[in-house]
């Protein structure tokens, strides 16, 4: 397998939160969007997770609870700033996180992580 690197791809993983009135329906919706958007942007999603309904710490534009949902992606460096900013302008999201991936990066969702917690 290539290394993406090389093909002027890097590894993300961004996080976003969505609102909590949001349908079943509309949440795969968002996702699916975000998905495509992702590929539209000449990169790939490598992994993602949706989280069931969670309660934040602390209100966060006057929601109490969201949905999480982690993409871990590869895609063209040059694309991600311009991504970054329509995620945080046109997406509706509550609030995002992008960060660059550490080179050998595997991913683990937030429910992988509370599973192990338990255990």
């Amino acid at each position: 397998m290539a290394d993406p690197v090389l093909e002027g791809l890097v590894e993300y993983e961004l996080m976003v939160i969505l609102p909590p009135d949001m349908t079943e329906l509309q949440l795969n919706e968002r996702v699916g969007e975000f998905a495509r958007f992702i590929e539209l942007q000449g990169g790939k999603v490598l992994h993602r997770e949706v989280t069931p309904l969670r309660p934040f710490a602390y209100r966060i534009k006057k929601h109490d609870r969201g949905y999480y949902v982690t993409f871990h992606f590869s895609c063209p460096t040059e694309k991600v700033k311009d991504f970054d900013r329509t995620v945080r302008i046109e997406m509706g999201v509550v609030r995002h996180l992008l960060v660059a991936c550490q080179k050998h990066y595997e991913f683990k969702g937030i429910m992988e992580y509370e599973k192990e917690a338990e255990d």
